[in-house]
């Protein structure tokens, strides 16, 4: 039995850093994921576009006015979240020419969107729709708007991205646009009882907007057009016709703004839920802050940010917070996952949507045991050592980072690296050893994994040697910077050969597992304009939407600097050599000084996520002559070696000095014979 009401889903985040370009068949395997983990309320912003064309069109605004102010397809998460707006919808690519979202574009859309709500209802879902915060194109002007309700909704990040302006929520004005814009919702996503709104998102009250008018004013728009909707209609589209619709609203730093959550106790405190959606960090929670305490919320786990994949969780404290919150307030209202992007760490969400199911706080170790037995298709004593080691280490976070600690290959090149993308960090809180005993434990019973868990084996080792080896080369980096401080040139070219060499040979590793791999991401562009039932369409198309996404993993916008840069960074196979390595090979060979621009890493970046022809990954294949496993575990041994005696094993890596005087490993020799060394 469930013990609470909602399973929640998703960060709007997600659909760009992660889901941009899936396709159908992409997101039926998704639903069916959440259908099996039991979430009944999955977010979904697909088809916002079309939801915005059509409202702006009834309002007179003219087309191209709307094909440019609608972000492009890999930046429609923070258009939905009011924070930014046009940036994608025309090309910065070489050779492409786009003036805007194309009318195909909102076809395809549309058709998805439906496709998805309808799979999702057949489910008993209740999909969590996009409601309408006041969001208008900048200058927006309307017969039926009084010019003194548009307000500047100011600027995201520091000077970087105008946000788009806002109809003053609580007026008249405000009052007309809404009523059209739940028309044409409604037109393509149907009714539902939950609706997601972040009118300031990552974002202050503009000058003139009071929290007592804009929360109070955006609910009463979305109760006057839930309350006008048909039984049968609501019947048709799963929303019980005795219920009263709820606004989901993230609460996380400073969201929403100070009051909101007072300016809605009087009529609507029941139906205002916060999402908490980094609950698993006691210190950043709702659930733990008294100054929230009676305002219903959902208990989120946010492990992923910016779709980066790196080894990270919280498992024990996720698991404790989630049974403390439940024991100490009646408050909660349901769990959920806020990641920004998907198919990294499965094992946290795996767990977090069994907790609801528990009756009382299980022991984490027999949860592991079975759940080893479930991955793998075996009841191995290794695999699970393995997992057990992990659970203690890098799925034990203790920090308050945000999301994984970022692997300095993946970096802008400096000397003292802290991070990669502007709210990261490289420092590891966990021991880098014991990822590498688990990847060797792993490696190790390969010939005994079932075929029905070879697919998750595949991934996890592949994963875990990504995971230390990028680790050895956050070991490599000082080691390279005291040679270059120290004079010697020769020990300085060896130990960056070896840096650069392990970045091309995880790219290697990384080409063998398709969800490791740039070209998967990209050959979705060429499938999409291939699905298109447009015979127009054509090298014009995939180059646009390749650019977006492209722009988004590196760059993110096509100017000189931003503080988004890398916040997208991924270690995937075609990256890391034709992106990541060049920037660490020029710098090392200036030797990190000598170099004529602070801003010379724009000659590999740009050329990189604009010249679409200079490097091409169009094809999703991946090698066949061995699998991901295989090829990890000849990359392993390639990376590391191995000290044995007796029972005793000490792994290390290849070409570094590792002191291994207390690894339990004793060479035998007696005075004035040559001593050997028990290597393997």
């Amino acid at each position: 039995v469930c013990n609470i009401t909602y399973r929640y889903n998703l960060h709007t985040n997600a659909f760009s850093n992660s889901m941009a370009l899936w396709t159908w068949d992409r997101w039926q395997q998704e639903i069916d994921w959440m259908a099996l983990h039991g979430v009944n309320a999955p977010l979904n912003i697909v088809g916002l576009e079309v939801v915005t064309r059509n409202f702006l069109t009834r309002l007179g605004v003219e087309s191209w006015v709307i094909n440019t102010y609608i972000t492009g397809p890999a930046y429609l998460s923070w258009f939905a979240n009011n924070q930014i707006q046009s940036l994608g919808a025309e090309a910065w690519a070489e050779g492409v020419t786009m003036n805007g979202i194309p009318d195909w574009w909102y076809t395809r859309q549309e058709e998805l969107c439906k496709q998805m709500l309808t799979r999702m209802r057949e489910f008993g879902m209740q999909p969590v729709l996009p409601g309408f915060s006041g969001q208008v194109p900048d200058e927006f002007t309307n017969a039926n708007v009084n010019a003194g309700d548009v307000i500047d909704n100011g600027i995201w990040l520091n000077d970087t991205h105008k946000r788009p302006d806002i109809v003053k929520p609580g007026t008249d004005s405000y009052n007309k646009l809404a009523k059209i814009y739940y028309e044409e919702l409604h037109k393509v996503m149907g009714i539902s009882e939950l609706y997601s709104i972040d009118p300031f998102h990552d974002g202050t009250l503009p000058d003139g907007v009071t929290n007592a008018e804009c929360y109070p004013g955006i609910m009463a728009q979305l109760d006057e057009y839930y309350n006008g909707v048909s039984s049968d209609d609501k019947t048709k589209y799963n929303a019980l016709t005795n219920n009263s619709p709820k606004w989901f609203i993230h609460y996380h730093n400073d969201m929403p703004q100070n009051g909101a959550f007072e300016a809605m106790s009087t009529n609507y405190a029941d139906r205002f839920i916060a999402l908490d959606i980094n609950a698993d960090i006691a210190n950043n929670s709702m659930w733990n802050n008294d100054t929230y305490n009676g305002y219903p919320y959902i208990f989120c786990m946010l492990n992923d940010f910016g779709g980066r994949n790196g080894l990270h969780g919280r498992m024990e404290s996720t698991m404790n917070n989630y049974f403390n919150a439940i024991a100490n307030d009646n408050s909660i209202l349901g769990i959920g996952a806020t990641p920004e992007g998907v198919e990294t760490n499965h094992i946290v969400y795996d767990m977090l949507f069994e907790l609801p199911w528990m009756s009382t706080r299980p022991n984490l170790n027999e949860w592991l045991k079975d759940y080893a037995h479930a991955r793998y298709g075996t009841d191995n004593a290794t695999a699970l050592e393995a997992l057990q080691t992990l659970k203690e280490s890098v799925w034990n976070c203790t920090t308050d980072q945000l999301g994984a600690s970022e692997a300095v290959i993946l970096a802008r090149p400096t000397w003292n690296l802290e991070k990669v993308s502007e709210w990261g960090t490289t420092a590891l809180y966990y021991n880098p050893y014991d990822v590498l005993q688990s990847a060797d434990k792993l490696i190790s019973i390969r010939e005994q994994i079932t075929e029905a868990g070879k697919n998750n084996y595949n991934y996890d080792v592949t994963d875990i040697v990504r995971q230390a080896m990028v680790d050895y080369a956050a070991e490599l980096l000082p080691l390279i910077n005291d040679m270059r401080k120290a004079g010697n040139t020769a020990e300085y070219r060896r130990l960056y050969e070896l840096f650069l060499n392990l970045m091309l040979d995880l790219d290697g590793m990384l080409a063998y597992n398709e969800f490791f791999n740039l070209s998967t991401w990209t050959h979705r562009a060429h499938e999409i304009v291939e699905d298109v039932n447009n015979a127009n369409l054509g090298d014009n198309e995939c180059n646009w939407l390749e650019c977006n996404i492209r722009s988004l993993i590196t760059v993110w916008a096509p100017w000189t600097d931003n503080y988004m840069h890398d916040y997208s960074n991924r270690c995937w196979a075609g990256l890391i050599k034709d992106y990541y390595y060049k920037r660490w090979a020029y710098f090392f060979e200036k030797r990190g000084n000598n170099i004529a621009s602070n801003y010379w890493y724009n000659e590999i970046e740009y050329p990189w996520s604009t010249d679409l022809g200079n490097h091409k990954y169009n094809s999703a294949t991946v090698p066949d002559d061995m699998t991901a496993a295989e090829k990890a575990t000849e990359t392993f041994n390639k990376t590391f070696g191995r000290l044995k005696s007796g029972d005793n094993s000490y792994l290390f890596p290849m070409g570094a000095v590792r002191d291994a005087q207390n690894s339990g490993i004793i060479p035998a020799a007696r005075r004035g014979e040559t001593i050997d060394i028990p290597f393997e």
